[in-house]
């Protein structure tokens, strides 16, 4: 009976403890940090009635299970256990919660205490410390540099008056498109309608005008021209001439006005030959570009003589020879032709665009007369050209060569006279060089149709090349500011850009101000070179004479030589950019935290530097801490000893800023648990009065 009445003593106990724990745990549903612990239970020595027996070896009688009596519960152990609580958003900077492994590490200077609640600020020592306790938060602080070095933790500070010194510029990186495009151009003119010459036999008959007012016959490759009418009252037979290369280059009849003449004089005559005449008909060019066709005597009469080719109005318009050619005379074509004007050609016999001349007013005894030139360079009135001309004697090519001088045009293609006959004026590039309102007259003639002949349009305007420029900041040794700007500018035809450097103070450099950048054909970087052989420029911060900052070297960053990730050339346009390191003094104005957990201080001079780390430890067996109070921990015999790390390292959680890690109480278990702890206390109890009553009833019977 005593068994049973002790055994439901020691229950009482451990329930009473059960309860008191889920008590706590409850208590602490909303402490931050809380690690909420359990009760685990364990019988206490049993009594042995009777052991157990084997089995019989003999194989009679088998074994007998032994009897024992428990005496009792008792309380095992008091775990704490430290899962994940959730994280609670809080908008300090200074909160930090755990999400992993680990323990902030605090110190009262003589000892150390681990704690998962990171509830931090910062004290008026501006050390960061456990708002609750004051207790301070251990780490590692960064040298000038932002540097961390190892060694003993320390308490972590802040020092609001921290400043970062100056750092002068030593490189700016370059990058962006130059634009292939940027070449300086000249102006290009072109004469709005051709000069014209009397065609010689020679001609292209491609190129061949009308006289009749200059119209173009547009004749082309492959056009097939006919000969129409009759000899001796027989019409000619089928006739057809084709514009092309004569065999072996080609398989058509010819390209000049000779081949056309002599095969329509072959034709012409094969036909007099079929009517029983002698021949001998004759196709010939004029000194005056008209055709005659000559009917000897003796042979038939020609009739409705013309050529034709489909769609060219202006050609049939020409080679028209009247009703009738009797034999023994001769027809002249009903237009003469015109071909376009060389250098060549005499100045005085030329033609303009509408097939009139030239109407020059010559002098009656020197047979001579003047021209003007006249126009704008570079936005600048010239100063006229004027030069004498003499009638049958001077050519275009001496206009040419005018022109060429009066508006001082220096490149290899300058001024020629196209296949059409038209002036085409290529000048010199850059805007000063810049050709416009070219006007040439002829003095003292009123009537002169000169300058309308010779009226320029304008196919390009000159203009200057491109130029791409940067400006960046950079610094000197005490922190003063220099804007320093390089400026691109493309070699015409080249791919090849020279470059400037300038400052907009009065700084003096003194080496590498000039340079160039050249690119390869497909826009990849080749080479990035100084003027003076150097590698970087170089500046005085400072006037000459004036005590300052030291010298400043500067190295360009153009990119990867062959590569694209800098400068490139390629036909788009692009801005060019640059990034200059260095920075000015600048003071502390904010800190950050990561989840690595490094304080980070932001300076007035927009750089960032590390400043000091905090600091974690984790333990080989954590429910062996001692809890001490305030929501922290301390070492025990079964704990382990503390091992020290970092956030995101040797295992440790990674910390979030603005953040605190709630208690990790599960009030639906907590509630059961003591519901459960009630019941067995209650059932405990039931063991004692219902052991009394037993004992009383054993006393009744005495």
């Amino acid at each position: 009976m005593l068994r049973s009445l002790f055994a439901g003593v020691t229950g009482l106990g451990a329930n009473i403890i059960e309860l008191d724990t889920v008590g706590n745990n409850i208590a602490n549903v909303n402490t931050i940090g809380f690690k909420s612990a359990r009760v685990t239970f364990q019988e206490i020595l049993t009594q042995n009635i009777r052991p157990a027996t084997r089995p019989a070896s003999s194989g009679g009688l088998g074994g007998v299970n032994p009897q024992q009596i428990g005496l009792g519960t008792v309380v095992g152990s008091i775990d704490s256990e430290f899962s994940q609580g959730n994280l609670r958003t809080t908008g300090s900077k200074t909160d930090l919660a755990i999400q992993g492994e680990g323990f902030f590490v605090l110190s009262d200077g003589l000892s150390q205490k681990f704690t998962r609640a990171g509830n931090f600020t910062f004290d008026a020592n501006n050390t960061l410390v456990n708002a609750a306790t004051g207790l301070k938060v251990q780490g590692t602080l960064a040298d000038q540099n932002g540097v961390f070095a190892s060694g003993a933790l320390t308490d972590i500070r802040i020092d609001p008056s921290t400043v970062v010194p100056a750092q002068a510029t030593t490189s700016v990186q370059v990058f962006g498109n130059l634009s292939s495009e940027s070449d300086a151009q000249g102006t290009h003119l072109l004469q709005t309608g051709p000069l014209l010459a009397t065609a010689t036999a020679a001609d292209d008959l491609r190129f061949l005008h009308t006289g009749a007012d200059g119209t173009d016959l547009v004749l082309s490759t492959g056009d097939i021209i006919g000969l129409q009418g009759s000899v001796g009252g027989n019409s000619i037979a089928s006739a057809q001439f084709e514009i092309g290369p004569l065999p072996p280059a080609g398989t058509q009849d010819g390209t000049t006005l000779s081949d056309l003449l002599t095969w329509m004089e072959g034709e012409l005559n094969t036909a007099a030959a079929a009517a029983g005449g002698p021949g001998g008909i004759t196709v010939s060019l004029a000194a005056d570009g008209s055709v005659v066709l000559d009917n000897p005597a003796g042979n038939p009469e020609l009739q409705d003589i013309k050529l034709n080719a489909g769609g060219r109005v202006a050609f049939n318009q020409i080679m028209l020879f009247g009703n009738s050619v009797p034999a023994g005379s001769n027809a002249t074509s009903a237009a003469t032709f015109l071909s376009p004007a060389d250098q060549n050609d005499i100045l005085s016999d030329v033609f303009n665009s509408d097939g009139d001349r030239l109407n020059f007013q010559f002098d009656s005894v020197t047979d001579t007369t003047s021209i003007e030139i006249g126009g704008t360079l570079g936005g600048s009135a010239i100063t006229p050209t004027v030069f004498t001309v003499t009638k049958g004697v001077t050519q275009l090519s001496e206009l040419v060569n005018r022109l060429t001088s009066a508006f001082r045009i220096s490149n290899g293609q300058g001024i020629t006279i196209t296949d059409e006959g038209r002036f085409d004026v290529e000048g010199d590039v850059g805007l000063a060089n810049g050709i416009n309102n070219i006007a040439i007259r002829e003095e003292n003639n009123l009537l002169s149709n000169l300058g309308t002949s010779m009226d320029f349009g304008v196919i390009t305007e000159a203009k200057d090349a491109d130029k791409f420029a940067v400006t960046n900041t950079t610094y000197d040794s005490l922190g003063n500011t220099h804007n320093l700007t390089l400026e691109f500018t493309k070699r015409t035809g080249l791919n090849i850009w020279d470059w400037q450097a300038s400052l907009d103070g009065n700084e003096q450099i003194s080496a590498g101000e000039t340079g160039t950048v050249t690119f390869d054909e497909r826009g990849r970087l080749v080479s990035f070179l100084y003027t003076d052989g150097g590698g970087q420029i170089s500046f005085r911060p400072q006037a000459a004479g004036d005590q300052g900052a030291a010298q400043v070297n500067i190295t360009v960053d153009p990119g990867v030589i062959g590569g694209v990730n800098g400068l490139t050339q390629y036909s788009q346009r692009d801005q060019i950019q640059a990034v200059a390191d260095g920075f000015g003094t600048g003071r502390l104005v904010d800190f950050d935290i990561d989840r690595r957990g490094v304080v980070t201080g932001r300076f007035s001079n927009d750089t960032v530097r590390d400043l000091a780390r905090i600091s974690m430890a984790r333990f080989n067996n954590p429910s062996g801490l001692v809890r001490a109070g305030n929501n922290s921990f301390s070492v025990s015999g079964n704990s382990g000893q503390p091992i020290y790390s970092f956030a995101t390292e040797g295992g440790m959680g990674a910390l979030n800023n603005g953040a605190l890690e709630a208690s990790n109480v599960d009030l639906s278990e907590q509630f059961t648990r003591l519901v459960v702890g009630q019941r067995a206390f209650q059932a405990n109890a039931r063991v004692i009065t219902t052991s009394d009553e037993v004992l009383q009833e054993l006393v009744n019977i005495v």
